[in-house]
């Protein structure tokens, strides 16, 4: 778990604050919603993209991992 402060609206907090008594709680659902929808988008942005590709599924997979890797490091 990581600890971070975020600036939000006043109007934005207490809509929030309403809905449930853990902003922190709140923050995150709508947050993992948030990378969810973009996940998506991202999947299907890629359609099609992989027909005229000229090096093998593998290396391309290889690549993508380790990008992957490299992210989260």
């Amino acid at each position: 778990m990581k600890k971070t402060c975020i600036s939000v609206s006043d109007e934005i907090f207490e809509e929030a604050k309403s809905i449930s008594d853990n902003f922190s709680y709140t923050v995150s659902e709508a947050l993992m919603q948030y990378l969810q929808k973009k996940r998506i988008e991202k999947a299907k942005g890629s359609f099609g993209k992989w027909r005229d590709r000229t090096e093998s599924t593998e290396n391309i997979i290889k690549k993508i991992r380790t990008e992957a890797y490299l992210k989260k490091i």
